[in-house]
């Protein structure tokens, strides 16, 4: 942060997430900073905590809408359903960051538990299939590369042909201003 004379680092301080998507950014934000504790601490809590808040598109404008009726001083709408696909998809994402934190450690073994679990926990037209589908790419690579660069070039790559099963539960339009919007980048930021 500019202090009226020179750059300086300003340290930033995260509040625990509310909301599985935030926890998901949170370890994401974790994982490039290099405290990789921190993010598995984090994605292990988008897939088992059951105090983490579900978010969707159609939750933000019935917020949108209940903000308003509060301020007119008409009747809050009823609350929707949860929305159980996001919490399937956040969890088989957290998954595979789990994957490529364990290559990030040099814990293959782990790695290929991990991707194992995967697979077996998200069937082919289960919410969260999708990364399933990357982190084959992604595994398939690291195995025969051991280059986790070349690998998250495949993920990369997978991601920006199904962005709509990837990237739009991570952080996009509707999760609001502070969030991250996702790029396909983002799901593997280490390709060289």
């Amino acid at each position: 942060m500019w202090n009226g004379n020179e750059f300086n680092l300003e340290s930033i301080q995260v509040v625990a997430p509310q909301y599985r998507y935030q926890a998901v950014q949170d370890a994401d934000y974790a994982t490039l900073d290099g405290d990789y504790t921190r993010a598995m601490d984090l994605y292990q809590q988008v897939i088992f905590s059951d105090y983490l808040d579900w978010w969707s598109k159609e939750k933000a404008l019935q917020r949108s809408e209940s903000n308003s009726l509060l301020i007119q001083g008409l009747i809050t709408p009823t609350p929707l359903p949860v929305d159980t696909t996001e919490r399937s998809i956040l969890s088989a994402y957290a998954y595979f960051r789990i994957i490529l934190l364990n290559i990030l450690e040099g814990n293959q073994a782990e790695a290929e538990n991990t991707y194992n679990t995967l697979v077996e926990q998200y069937e082919v037209g289960k919410p969260g299939y999708a990364f399933v589908e990357m982190a084959s790419s992604f595994w398939n690579e690291y195995l025969s590369s051991h280059d986790i660069h070349q690998a998250c070039s495949k993920a990369v790559e997978y991601a920006e042909e199904n962005q709509a099963s990837t990237i739009q539960y991570l952080g996009s339009d509707y999760h609001g201003w502070q969030s991250h919007a996702y790029s396909p980048e983002d799901v593997c930021p280490f390709v060289k």
